[in-house]
């Protein structure tokens, strides 16, 4: 089984709450699960903190997604219970502070013969904030086993691709259109601005549609032009 975890907490020191400031026609996170949505899985589930479950609950209920809540910073736990509570083998990471997020991206990285049996597999080259992680389940327990840091534990992957002496990591390229260079994430204020100017520049910035990889690249390159 596949499923879709998405990681998220409403504490960030740099910009409190920032999941749920408003984007568009909903919220950050919101528009990170509409996109999410489109990817081919089999469960789709927001991953929390317990102190964060109350206010994401009904947004997740909204998005026909199942939230799990567990420890704060041990993330890599929160995700195995998770996969053991829902069955899931093969997990696709993504985190809420991206709310362009490209199933498009993710879709190609299931489908691609090379990361079949992949410990880990990503992409680079895309804008930062577009990309997916696939993940096998029997890899992070055995991650689980190896290490208490607990940056690796807080941040679930690093201590798969860190080590490709034990771990196998697929890599894949991205076309060299992709704008490598360009951020959509959310991390400040300035992020948060840049965004919502993004939104605006939509065909049809009222549309509840997730902003995919293509129509986002266009706007960008409109940006880098003008």
């Amino acid at each position: 089984m596949i499923g879709v975890f998405l990681q998220a907490r409403l504490h960030s020191a740099r910009l409190p709450k920032k999941i749920i400031l408003p984007l568009g026609s909903s919220t950050v996170i919101q528009m990170a699960m509409r996109a999410l949505r489109s990817i081919h899985a089999d469960v789709y589930a927001v991953l929390c903190d317990t102190k964060s479950l109350p206010i994401l609950y009904p947004l997740t209920r909204k998005e026909g997604f199942r939230i799990i809540a567990g420890s704060t910073y041990n993330v890599l736990d929160r995700f195995l219970f998770a996969a053991d509570v829902l069955r899931v083998s093969t997990i696709i990471r993504a985190t809420g502070d991206n709310p362009f997020v490209s199933a498009k991206l993710a879709n190609l990285l299931l489908k691609d013969k090379r990361t079949k049996g992949a410990d880990y597999a990503g992409y680079s080259g895309m804008p930062v904030g577009t990309g997916v992680e696939k993940v096998r389940v029997t890899s992070l327990k055995e991650v689980a086993c190896k290490t208490t840091n607990s940056y690796e534990r807080e941040h679930v992957c690093p201590y798969l691709y860190t080590h490709p002496d034990i771990f196998r990591i697929t890599i894949l390229q991205a076309q060299n259109s992709y704008l490598k260079n360009t951020r959509v994430t959310l991390d400040t204020k300035s992020d948060y601005k840049n965004l919502q100017s993004i939104i605006l520049k939509r065909k049809n910035p009222c549309t509840d549609a997730p902003l995919e990889i293509d129509e986002l690249l266009s706007i960008l390159n409109k940006g880098i032009t003008q």
